[in-house]
């Protein structure tokens, strides 16, 4: 009876233990996570990227555009890196591309709108 029960003690230690030198076992966790971390976090950041380059591609002069920061007006000159959009009439303003966030798709830009409301107040 006293080796059952040192043979049962041994067995529960040894299940307790888990498989000590299996290291299939020891990258499965971290090859689960890593997998989760770019379905998760990196394939749509990558997504994400190629969609803000390809709008970059393809804005062009008389576009209505918002930056990051917020600012938005009409493309009025592209050059390599470099973009000027017009905020009212005859203010321009020269920012980074990249930093053009999105194209705006409604027809009426927000320089016109601005002259539009100061022609109200005006007269």
């Amino acid at each position: 009876m006293f080796s059952e029960a040192t043979r049962l003690l041994q067995l529960v230690a040894a299940q307790a233990e888990g498989p000590a030198g299996c290291p299939k076992d020891q990258l499965l966790l971290p090859l689960v996570m890593m997998a989760i971390l770019y379905f998760v976090w990196l394939r749509p950041a990558t997504k994400q990227q190629k969609e803000h380059k390809s709008m970059l591609e393809q804005l062009k002069r008389g576009d209505d555009g918002i930056t990051q920061s917020g600012m938005l007006g009409k493309v009025a000159d592209i050059e390599e890196s470099i973009v000027s959009l017009e905020v009212a009439r005859n203010v321009k303003i020269r920012v980074l591309k990249s930093t053009v966030s999105k194209r705006l798709k409604n027809d009426t830009s927000p320089a016109k709108d601005a002259d539009a409301k100061a022609d109200k107040a005006k007269g």
